[in-house]
């Protein structure tokens, strides 16, 4: 009896590691991701619809700065971006394709705060779970391609302004 609760507890603690572990990795990620876009993105526009699912605002469409790929393959569309919304920077990725499109408020912290999806059946918010591993696809094609960018254009650690109107 005590050994199984001795193996349960250090199961529970090497859990709550990875865990931990997997949330310092994600808030590095999303660090990276942010500083890049914050230096190297386009304006761009975050569609108010899914601003609105994202409880960004009432449905007007969002000014925005953005790094966006599309893959050449699977023709997947994947992105970052930072908005800014009552004086406060917030980040969004999405991953678009013809069958779902899926979009993720992100914290500072590198956690999915709000995720929303939209189908041939509607659009409505989802729980943060619902799609993590396209919020994974997301956030690796993402970096990859970040990493190839930074290798010919290094970054200078200068952000450009956010567009808020």
């Amino acid at each position: 009896m005590k050994i199984i609760s001795f193996v349960t507890a250090v199961a529970i603690a090497g859990l709550y590691s990875t865990r931990a572990t997997l949330a310092q990795e994600c808030k590095a990620d999303i660090d990276a991701l942010y500083a890049w876009t914050c230096e190297q993105g386009r304006e761009n526009r975050l569609q108010g619809a899914g601003a609105e699912l994202l409880g960004l605002n009432t449905g007007a469409d969002v000014p925005a700065l953005r790094k966006a790929y599309q893959d050449d393959v699977t023709r997947t569309i994947y992105a970052f971006n930072i908005v800014m919304i009552k004086a406060a920077r917030q980040t969004v990725m999405f991953r678009l394709t013809n069958q779902l499109s899926a979009l993720w408020l992100v914290s500072q912290e590198g956690r999915i705060s709000k995720a929303a999806e939209v189908t041939a059946t509607g659009m409505r918010q989802v729980p943060a779970e619902r799609h993590y591993n396209y919020f994974i696809e997301t956030k690796d094609y993402l970096l990859n391609e970040r990493s190839k960018a930074v290798a010919d254009k290094p970054l200078t650690g200068k952000c450009l302004p956010i567009p808020t109107g």
